[in-house]
């Protein structure tokens, strides 16, 4: 008896004493860190702009999760060495060998504040180099959060990727103490994959009006998991039933983050946190034209289509008015007006190649304080890859075009304030080659383009285009200027468009409004089925209402009566009667 008590506690000893093993850690501390990572792009940390090893950030930011340091990232859309707006900056930790152990575990710490609708702080782990599926972490935790994720014993390598998108100018976040551990526990066997959330009606804006739906790839389903979802409805497969699938979330409110878990009430507990669509609007196709229809005094920013790469400064807003050009189509809505430092609206479309074209009218109405000898630029195509900029030149202006913040080519010929002038520019994303034309002939709108006024060359060619941009850079480099019928496509007559010949032309193919009588919503169709600005005014002509759909809106808002529904699809505008009852 006393030989089998002795055996007995033998063996309690030696299952104690083998705990865990860290295999690879990196907390961002000088000495023995042996996890290393390739940071993209290189570190920096200029004035407010930082990705970097630091000891201290900003906001609820303010300290390491546990040493002297961590990685700290803050506003990463920047020109001080960080990414263009919407662009990932990553941390990539290696493969770890892992053959031949068990309990295997991938782990690290991370908080966030500050985070709105574009920002976001994502982790992609890699089993055997396959990826596991990009992962949200929380938005706005303002306390360090651990992440951590099992790893199949059968596993024989195993890393990951931070990736971080800030758009703002006050985002912070920083990640802290990465590990890989052997004999942490048994292994769950469950895994998650890609996620996507897919808005699934579309009225602009962050509301609850409009939902989106989930779909989260999983692999290791066995008996006894259950999934529960914090919102929507649950559907999709069984992980119960089903060893890899993919479940989903159906019906959730734009607005609400929902948390995943699948469990079996003991050692599985496997929890992600899906991040809602902060702005369900109908995708843009070509042509885009924006003729600036809202509310004259709001910003820019607050429209459906357009974010902001930062929220502090002046904002571009809705001016009442239009700006004119002989030959081209009389210009709709309103116009846009903005001057010296301020945040810079965006607004992005479907990724395109080949050559991409964007034309606008716009005028200066005071450049005198824009005193900066190299002037500056107002209006980007892509990410930062053609620029439109002006300078004063005795009392008048000049204007050009470049690809980066030097080398720009400058017009000879000098142009008069309070003077409406039409450019159209382009990039080719084979080439490289960024033609530009300030006041082409008119005789070619709608048909040829012309000879160019200037053209410059992208020595390191994107890819693609997917976004528009106004600046606004410093009191000494932004005039007053007014812009307006910014247009976008992938061709010269889309953006230089004429006239129509006649009214009888001005109608929209299968264009029609219901319920009509209507209480709180309608349907407006057409055939092309395209995005449309829609402006509402009452019998007497007062706008009550301006917004860019692609079919239902809301109309609850508007009093008992009778109104004027007018709506621009394809270049193309037509009016029908409503009542609201």
């Amino acid at each position: 008896m006393k030989n089998i008590y002795f055996l007995l506690v033998a063996f309690m000893v030696t299952s104690l004493s083998f705990g865990q093993t860290t295999l690879k850690f990196q907390d961002f501390e000088s000495g023995a860190d042996d996890w290393t990572y390739t940071e993209s792009p290189t570190t920096y940390s200029v004035g407010s702009d930082v990705w970097a090893i630091v000891a201290t950030l900003g906001g609820t930011v303010t300290a390491p999760q546990n040493g002297a340091n961590f990685w700290g990232m803050r506003d990463l859309a920047n020109a001080n060495g960080g990414t263009a707006t919407g662009v990932a900056s990553t941390l990539a930790f290696p493969n770890v060998d892992i053959a031949g152990q068990v309990g295997v575990e991938v782990s690290f710490q991370y908080i966030t504040d500050a985070f709105d609708g574009t920002d976001s702080l994502q982790v992609e782990v890699f089993f055997d180099d396959a990826s596991q599926g990009v992962t949200d972490l929380g938005k706005n935790t303002d306390a360090w959060t651990g992440y951590s994720l099992s790893v199949p014993d059968a596993i024989n390598n195993v890393r990951l990727t931070i990736i971080a998108i800030q758009n703002g100018g006050s985002d912070y976040a920083g990640v802290d103490n990465f590990k890989v551990q052997s004999g942490v526990a048994a292994s769950c066997g469950f895994s998650y994959g890609a996620n996507t959330a897919t808005c699934q009606t579309f009225t602009g804006g962050v509301d609850t009006s409009d939902t989106y739906d989930i779909t989260i790839a999983y692999s290791g389903g066995s008996a006894g998991l259950v999934v529960t979802a914090t919102a929507g409805t649950i559907a999709g497969d069984d992980p119960a039933t089903t060893p890899s699938g993919t479940i989903q979330i159906n019906g959730v409110t734009e607005g609400t983050d929902v948390d995943v878990t699948v469990a079996d009430g003991g050692l599985c507990n496997e929890m992600t946190t899906i991040n809602s669509p902060n702005n369900c609007v109908a995708p843009l196709s070509f042509p885009i034209e924006e003729t600036f229809p809202q509310t004259v005094g709001s910003t820019l920013a607050s429209d459906s289509y357009w974010d902001v790469t930062n929220t502090s400064g002046d904002s571009v807003l809705l001016t009442s008015g239009n700006l004119s050009i002989m030959g081209l189509r009389p210009s709709l809505g309103n116009s846009a007006s903005f001057d010296g430092a301020g945040n810079d609206p965006f607004i992005t479309f479907p990724v395109a190649t080949g050559t991409i074209y964007s034309s606008f009218i716009f005028k200066i109405t005071d450049i005198s304080s824009a005193t900066n000898a190299s002037g500056g630029y107002f209006a980007v195509l892509g990410s930062f890859d053609a620029r439109v900029w002006v300078k004063e030149d005795a009392a008048q202006f000049v204007i050009g075009v470049s690809n980066g913040s030097s080398g720009v080519v400058y017009t000879t010929t000098k142009y008069d304030i309070n003077t409406d002038i039409f450019i159209v520019f382009n990039y080719d994303t084979a080439t490289g080659v960024i033609n530009f034309w300030v006041n082409p002939d008119s005789a070619t709108f709608s048909a040829t383009e012309p000879a160019v006024t200037a053209t410059v060359t992208d020595a390191s060619v994107s890819a693609n285009i997917s976004q528009f941009l106004f600046r606004q850079d410093s009191t000494s480099e932004t005039g007053f200027i007014v812009v307006d019928e910014l247009r976008i496509s992938d061709n010269w007559a889309d953006v230089t468009p004429t006239a129509p010949l006649s009214i009888a032309d001005n109608t929209i193919a299968g264009f029609s409004i219901y319920p009509n009588p209507a209480t709180n919503n309608i349907t407006i169709t057409t055939r092309l089925n395209q995005v449309k600005a829609v402006e509402i005014f009452t019998i007497l002509g007062k706008k009550v209402m301006s917004t860019r759909v692609k079919n239902t809106l809301n109309v609850s808002q508007l009093s008992t009566g009778v109104y004027i529904v007018k709506v621009t699809e394809n270049k193309v505008t037509a009016t029908k009667k409503l009542i609201i009852k």
